[in-house]
Parts: C-alpha cells; structure tokens; sequence
C-alpha cells in the first residue's frame, strides 16, 4: 500500500494472498483491516500509514470511508508541516551558529587590526568612501596636532591642503582599490607638513572604507633642501675655479 501510494481495504484479511504475520503483532485474531497512505500530495511526501484493524468482519460505509480519508490528509499535512518546522528550526540553529562564529572572527580581527594600528609608527586614518574620517590612530592625532574627538569629526579634505587632491585619491581608492599621492597636512597650529598619503580599500563588519597612511615626509624635504643648497655651492665653486 506504501509502495503504490493506493488504500488498502479488507473484509477479511488474513485470506488475502498479500498478508504475513508481523513479528510481535497478533495480526490473525483481526478479520477486517482498512489501510490508508499518509502521504502530502502537493510534494510527493509519504509521511507513514494508518492502519485501522476490526476483530469482526465488516465493511466500511462511504461515510467512514469519506472520515477515515480525510482524518489521513490532516495528519499527512500536520506531520508534514511539523517535519518542515523541525528541519526550519534546525537551520535557524545553524544558521545563528554561523553567525555568532562569524561576528566572533569579525570582532576578533577587528581587535587585531585596531592593536595593529594603534602602535604604528605612521598616522593611519580610516574613512569612509566619501573622506568622512571615522578613526584615527595615535600617531595620527601627534602628527596633525588635533585631538581623536576634532579628527574622527572631519573629512580628509579639511587635513590636506589641495581638496581636489583629496577628491582624486578618493575617486582613485573605490575604483583601483588603491593610491598615492605627496601632499601637505594642515596641522592644527596652522603650520603645514609634508606627507606621503598611500590608500587603500578596507572591509571591516562587512562594510567598505579606505585606509589612508599618511607618512611625514619633513626629514626627506630637509634632505632634498640640503642636498640643492650642496649643488649651489659646488656649481659656485666650479664657476670661481673657472674664472
């Protein structure tokens, strides 16, 4: 009856070249049996079957036909659904287990990369795509001369002298995923410093930023200063030899 998905009934069962004995089920003191699959027609579940065994001989009217067949539907479909809320709340389970590891590693690289940060030893700015700075490391309020409160209230283009500058690596980092310039920091007491400023994109909490690493650059103009004032002084010497 399972099989071929059709009910089975019998007024007296145990003639029927189909029936067995079933191991620790007297089945031959019951004459009349009516057998109905439990199976959900709209996806094709078999969810059991109901077995309905009468001592005596009988048959079933239409109307016990009629309950019995509808009584099978209901508890297909209620087993069916219970099956469905079962393997739901299983997944939901896995899901929310999944979930919770996962915020765990986010939260826990997130950590890392804040640890990381705050002992560079170059001011490192995180944005948003639009420059809007939303952290700052220590190193980075020592450089600009502002206070963590005043920086992570500012867009990158009130640090940097040259805004359309800031517009180009911003515009450059969301298409490229990276960029560098050379510009000048606008310090808080007004003096300005030569940076190197390299971005790059970043993800953190699923959410899109860009890391911008501003490196002061004032040794190295120094340097550079130094290095011409020396070629001014050799070409002078050349020329007073020459003469």
């Amino acid at each position: 009856m399972a099989r071929r998905i059709e009910p089975v009934m019998l007024k007296d069962a145990a003639k029927d070249s189909r029936f067995k004995e079933a191991p620790g089920l007297s089945l031959s003191s019951y004459a009349s049996l009516y057998c109905l699959p439990l199976y959900v027609y709209s996806s094709g579940a078999l969810m059991g079957v109901i077995e309905l065994l009468y001592a005596n001989t009988r048959t079933f009217t239409d109307e016990q036909i009629n309950f019995f067949t509808t009584l099978s539907g209901i508890l297909s479909n209620t087993m069916h659904n219970e099956a469905l809320q079962a393997e739901l709340r299983k997944m939901n389970m896995e899901l929310e287990q999944w979930v919770a590891e996962k915020t765990e590693e986010l939260r826990s690289s997130e950590e890392r990369y804040r640890t990381l940060v705050e002992n560079a030893t170059e001011a490192i700015f995180v944005l948003s795509e639009a420059g809007d700075i939303v952290f700052a490391n220590e190193h980075a309020v020592r450089l600009s001369g502002y206070g963590k409160f005043d920086l992570v209230h500012k867009n990158l283009a009130e640090l940097l002298a040259d805004t359309a500058q800031v517009q180009g690596l911003l515009a450059e980092t969301v298409q490229n995923g990276q960029s560098l310039r050379s510009a000048g920091l606008n310090r808080h007491d007004g003096s300005m410093v030569p940076v190197e400023v390299s971005c790059v994109g970043l993800t953190l909490l699923g959410r899109r930023f860009i890391q911008a690493v501003a490196r002061d650059m004032s040794a190295y103009v120094r340097l550079e200063q130094r290095l011409a004032e020396k070629d001014r002084e050799i070409a002078e010497l050349k020329t007073r030899s020459g003469r």
